[in-house]
């Protein structure tokens, strides 16, 4: 073939033009398919104890009866709850410390004539959603997983801070750990305050000189390296010692926290942030 269908000093002849659509719906499935999983994550803001804003966004959605990008572009003020933005959410009411994570509502996604969504399009649900290596996303269902919000035991909205980024950094730390672990790896659950499907948690750590000066390792639980990462070390001469690390955890997120000799010397730990995971 000679033709160059989209150079403007050359004609473009029928054949041509025929054997462009027909390349084009041959390939229609796999050029949609590059954008499985697609995210152009919106920008999560707090509002208050049920209400959170958010942002501008575009998302590939797999549901039940259309596969399509989803979008909005203006922010969006969600509410959680049955009597909220979308009836069919959970509410906030358990009076436990409880995630709720949010999705784009596949059954109310299918009633729209366009992709453009409102905030009755989202739900919250304590239901966690799970990784779909066919989707490229996370999913409960049909309904795909954007986000997560920490609920405490009075039933209101932790206070976060987020720029869009694959970062939440939460406005209080959340207290994780306190204790001496001496030189005995001990392990450190961060299930309360990290979302479910999270395995990368930013701690805040001190380590506090007791009786000898040594180093504090922290390793991912069931990994197979023995001697883990040093996170700071605590001795007389500066009597404690404050970092905040990004750490990675076990799949249950789980760490494990040890001195490297047997001491006294104590250790605190505070989650103060989580990271969004691929496909979020």
């Amino acid at each position: 073939m000679t033709d160059y269908p989209f150079n403007a000093d050359k004609p473009i002849k029928a054949d041509t033009i025929t054997n462009f659509c027909i390349y084009t719906e041959q390939n229609a499935e796999h050029i949609f398919r590059s954008l499985f999983g697609f995210v152009r994550r919106a920008k999560f803001r707090w509002k208050d104890a049920d209400e959170i804003y958010i942002g501008p966004g575009c998302y590939h959605h797999y549901g039940s009866t259309r596969n399509r990008l989803v979008w909005w572009n203006s922010e969006l003020t969600f509410k959680l709850g049955s009597a909220g933005s979308n009836g069919s959410s959970d509410d906030v009411d358990d009076g436990a410390v409880t995630w709720h994570y949010i999705y784009i509502d596949d059954s109310a996604v299918n009633s729209l004539a366009s992709n453009e969504l409102t905030a009755a399009e989202f739900l919250n649900d304590t239901t966690a959603p799970t990784w779909s290596d066919t989707y490229h996303g996370f999913y409960n269902g049909n309904d795909r997983c954007i986000g997560a919000v920490l609920a405490s035991a009075a039933n209101a909205v932790l206070e976060f801070f987020h720029d869009g980024s694959e970062y939440i950094q939460y406005a209080d730390n959340i207290s994780e750990y306190s204790g001496a672990p001496s030189s005995t790896w001990t392990d450190v659950d961060l299930t309360s305050s990290i979302p479910g499907f999270c395995t990368r948690a930013a701690l805040s750590i001190r380590a506090t000189y007791g009786d000898a000066g040594s180093v504090l390792y922290c390793r991912v639980n069931g990994q197979t390296g023995a001697t883990g990462i040093v996170l700071g070390t605590a001795g007389a001469a500066a009597s404690y010692d404050t970092i905040v690390s990004a750490i990675a955890t076990s799949s249950a997120q789980v760490i494990e926290v040890k001195y490297d000799t047997a001491t006294t010397n104590t250790v605190i730990i505070n989650t103060v942030g989580w990271y969004f995971p691929r496909g979020m």
